[in-house]
């Protein structure tokens, strides 16, 4: 796509939006921002970089598409907005930060792509497959819904592509992908989400499906046998490996389990190749996430044995008020390194978990003394936007500490590390990559005494 000279409207102004804008002024592109909120998250930032450019901020108007060839469209912007649809109807492409990577791609010598998606799941994979990639000596990088945005990585690296991206994708990013065409990509799996955005779980699905959309490239379709939505993706001209939580199929390339007395080992065909209590992770469905990662690293030919979370001290990390409510801390008794419980309100993941039973009299004391037995426990705390707690109702449960202490009452208490950062939203989907780099750097502060830890 030529995109110089090329009038082009980015909508949305998050850190997608400002990444678009950054890569079409990049490539000579004549565009203007618009964006439905009067004063959208980037910007500031963008008026700093960009002073020049036509920004509009408000409700969109027909007007704003006169003279338009190209609309270039966030992820939190649905298709579906009058708006949008006005624009399709009058034939003007619409395309997501996704679609303009795909279009970048040398013809020769292109980068391996690993492409990740599901309802749950698919940052910690997208985190595995990363580390296991970079551990196999291939220049890598990690981009997409997990952030950084993948433009913005691109141009800080004027343009030079690694030798394997991999991209965590979310369902509203695949709506307008359509030349991506990965080496090897995931389905993980498929649960009711976003049914705000979709009219029912078939259209849900069928953007999930998206990612496997090839133009005379088919690549590897990773498929998971325990989830049938994820299985029935299969496409007859394809080659496919697949993985579950069961002793896999005859075919010597498929993944999954094996139960020998008290081990579990995870297994490719007949060949064990880890146990599952060699994981940094615990649970089953983390099994099924390494079992994924193992998988689409092997889907591009790369040897790996072990997968690895992106944090070389961290042997458990949890996430939001689901970890203390939905039992996930049983799996650590066996934890003898620096355990880690990221906490904070404003996510999906923590509205969700609101709905779950709290724990109460020998379970609780059970996860009291699973707490209280590791030590060091760093408990990182960080803020939510004030409006995006009172818009779930959140402001009684901000600081969700006192139950924490709780859960340790029978022994000493955990080390508490406070974390509020009001310049960033770390409990927004896409921060996942900034929570993991401040979290190395403060542990290692904290481990030689110069960092602060308190209530």
């Amino acid at each position: 796509m030529i995109l110089l000279n090329k009038y082009v409207m980015v909508l949305g102004l998050g850190e997608t939006g400002l990444s678009l804008v950054r890569w079409l002024v990049a490539q000579g592109a004549r565009v203007r921002v618009a964006d439905s909120r009067d004063h959208p998250p980037s910007l500031d930032l963008l008026q700093k970089e960009f002073p020049q450019l036509d920004v509009r901020c408000g409700i969109f108007r027909s007007e704003l598409l006169d003279g338009i060839e190209l609309i270039a469209i966030s992820p939190g912007v649905p298709l579906r907005d009058p708006f949008v649809a006005r624009a399709a109807a009058q034939g003007i492409p619409i395309v997501g930060d996704i679609e303009l990577f795909a279009l970048s791609l040398p013809k020769q010598n292109a980068p391996k792509i690993i492409a990740i998606t599901g309802s749950n799941g698919k940052t910690t994979v997208t985190s595995m497959v990363g580390a296991m990639c970079s551990a196999a000596g291939k220049e890598t990088l990690v981009a997409g819904n997990i952030s950084p945005a993948v433009l913005d990585v691109l141009m800080q690296r004027n343009g030079k592509h690694p030798a394997v991206w991999v991209l965590e994708l979310s369902s509203f990013q695949l709506e307008t992908t359509s030349s991506l065409n990965a080496d090897a990509a995931t389905v993980l799996n498929i649960s009711e989400d976003h049914m705000d955005r979709y009219d029912d779980m078939g259209e849900y699905i069928a953007a999930k499906a998206r990612i496997f959309r090839a133009d005379g490239h088919g690549g590897v379709q990773v498929l998971n046998r325990d989830d049938a939505d994820s299985a029935a993706m299969a496409l007859l001209e394809r080659k496919h490996i697949t993985f579950g939580i069961n002793t896999p199929p005859l075919g010597a390339e498929d993944w999954g389990i094996e139960i020998d007395n008290a081990d579990t080992w995870l297994v490719q065909g007949k060949q064990r190749v880890m146990k599952a209590n060699e994981l940094l992770v615990e649970g089953l469905h983390n099994v099924s996430n390494a079992l994924a990662a193992l998988a689409l690293c092997r889907a591009i030919d790369l040897l790996v044995t072990r997968p690895e979370v992106d944090a070389e001290r961290v042997a458990y990390v949890g996430h939001g008020l689901g970890a203390l409510f939905g039992g996930i801390l049983s799996g650590v008794e066996r934890r003898i390194k620096t355990s880690v419980l990221m906490a904070g309100v404003g996510s999906f993941t923590d509205v969700a978990a609101l709905s779950l039973p709290q724990l109460q009299g020998a379970e609780l004391e059970h996860y009291g003394q699973v707490l209280a037995a590791i030590d060091p426990l760093y408990y990182v705390q960080y803020a939510a936007p004030a409006p995006r707690l009172s818009q779930f109702g959140l402001q009684d449960r901000f600081c969700p500490r006192d139950r924490f202490v709780k859960f340790a009452a029978a022994g000493s208490e955990p080390k508490v590390v406070k974390w509020y950062n009001a310049d960033h939203d770390l409990s927004a989907p896409g921060a996942c990559r900034d929570r993991w780099e401040w979290l190395r750097a403060h542990l290692n502060l904290v481990q030689q005494g110069q960092a602060q830890t308190g209530a």
